[in-house]
């Protein structure tokens, strides 16, 4: 869900809090850090721009089965509820697929 190796780098479900903010607000951990970099004059905002385009909204897939075991959750209803908590004012189904309506890249469905 980012660019970054040195912040949350010891806990699992830190990715999956991050996952499930960019399913709920549109903003995924990449925004966070871009945003907060380029705000310290480390990066340029352009720079920030491609890292939230490659980075943002990246499915946790590495601890992903040991935590839905943790959670006692079959993977089936977690996904079940990522597009239950979809708002419609921020996200678009096209073919089967959802997309945001509108991001940094100009890109979304109502861009």
């Amino acid at each position: 869900g980012t660019y970054s190796k040195y912040v949350s780098i010891d806990d699992k479900i830190d990715d999956f809090h991050f996952y499930t903010t960019f399913i709920k607000f549109g903003l995924g951990r990449t925004s966070y850090d871009a945003s907060q970099e380029i705000r310290n004059k480390h990066t340029t905002r352009e720079e920030g721009i491609a890292l939230v385009h490659r980075f943002d909204g990246e499915f946790p897939d590495k601890y992903f089965e040991e935590i839905m075991t943790y959670l006692d959750t079959e993977p089936e209803h977690f996904h079940k509820l990522c597009d239950k908590f979809k708002s419609p004012h921020l996200w678009n189904k096209v073919n089967g697929e959802w997309k945001l309506r509108h991001n940094i890249n100009k890109t979304g469905t109502d861009d």
